[in-house]
């Protein structure tokens, strides 16, 4: 049979694996969008934000909507990492191994990706003081 000479991956390295297949089916995905309009973040439907107020639900929304545009608004190098470290809490090393760089170029571009992020949402955290 053919299922016979198939590799089992286990844990992490079948988590590596499967962000690999996910982010080469986003490129492609995106090189065939590049083709086509631009559909604008505001279209997006927005995730619901429990809260214990009206108002905290609103602030809470708001604030997420400002991370989530500046996020998306990273190059795609950079958002890649943020989102692999930030959002699925991934090791470095397990990051190199999805991206297929070593983990000093990972580290470097979280860092420049924190930079950048710190610079956008400046803004929002002087709003909070």
């Amino acid at each position: 049979m053919a299922q016979d000479g198939t590799t089992t991956l286990a844990g992490e390295a079948a988590r590596r694996w499967l962000f690999v297949v996910a982010r080469n089916l986003c490129i492609t995905r995106l090189r065939e969008q590049s083709r086509r309009p631009e559909v604008a973040l505001s279209a997006c439907p927005e995730p619901s934000c429990p809260a214990a107020t009206p108002a905290d639900a609103h602030d809470s929304c708001e604030k997420a909507a400002r991370v989530r545009e500046a996020v998306a608004g990273l190059p795609p190098h950079l958002r890649e990492v943020v989102l692999l470290r930030e959002y699925e809490d991934m090791t470095y090393a397990g990051i190199a191994a999805v991206l297929g760089c070593n983990e000093g170029t990972v580290k470097s571009r979280l860092a420049r990706a924190r930079m950048a992020l710190r610079e956008r949402l400046l803004p929002l955290t002087e709003d909070l003081r």
